[in-house]
Parts: structure tokens; C-alpha cells; sequence
């Protein structure tokens, strides 16, 4: 709108100001409207950083939960995650039965295939 204007509108108050004279172009009507659009924008900005920032925090969340929930070493369930699950399964109508094993000194077992092709074997 600027560039369509031949002349001030507004009287200079301030001589040989920059902001002045910028502002001495638009009627109040059109300054108020590019200050809605500029609020608009900002909020447009603003919402697509928290969209992007709750993908972030989904994402490492769920790592989170995968973390607190299995072992890094065998990828299979922790027991807090065992014990969460068997809760649900006892207190569903699903009807279930569950084989596990406690083998002591694992890690004299997993020290002598310390190899990704042994703890394959390992886990198996």
C-alpha cells in the first residue's frame, strides 16, 4: 500500500524521521489491519513450532517407553514391564498362560558370545 501512495496522509510531527515518514503513508484503518495480519502471522508461526515440538516430545516419549519397558541387552520385556502386563491379562477375560525362565549367572553365558552372531543365539 506504501508504494501506491504519492503522499503523506499524516502531517509530519517529527521532522526527517524514518519511522515517520513510513508511517505517514497509511491511514489508521490499513495500519491496524497490517498489524492484525502481522499478529495472524506470528500466531500461525508459533503454532507450527508447538506442532513440531510435540512431534519431538512424541518421539522421544515413545523411545522412552521402549527404553523403560525392555532390556537393551535382550530387547525383551523388563520385569516391571512383565509384572504391568500380566496385571492387565489377570484382570481381562483373555484367558493366558505364561512360561518363564530364571537363569542364573547369565552373564557367564553371554561373555563368551560376546559376538553379534552369539547373542542372536542368545536371545533365540
Amino acid at each position: 500500500m506504501l508504494l501506491f501512495r504519492q503522499q503523506p496522509l499524516l502531517p509530519a510531527l517529527v521532522a526527517n524521521t524514518m519511522l515517520q515518514d513510513a508511517l505517514s503513508y497509511w491511514m489508521p484503518l490499513e495500519a491496524s489491519m497490517i498489524s492484525d495480519v502481522a499478529d495472524d502471522i506470528a500466531v500461525a508461526i508459533t503454532a507450527h513450532e508447538v506442532v513440531h515440538l510435540n512431534r519431538q516430545l512424541t518421539k522421544t516419549n515413545q523411545r522412552l517407553e521402549g527404553l523403560a519397558h525392555t532390556d537393551p541387552l535382550t530387547k525383551c520385556w523388563n520385569r516391571y514391564y512383565t509384572e504391568l502386563v500380566m496385571e492387565d491379562l489377570i484382570h481381562s477375560s483373555i484367558s493366558f498362560a505364561m512360561l518363564m525362565f530364571d537363569i542364573d549367572d547369565f552373564k557367564r553365558l553371554t561373555i563368551p558370545m560376546a559376538t553379534p552372531s552369539g547373542m542372536i543365539s542368545c536371545v533365540i
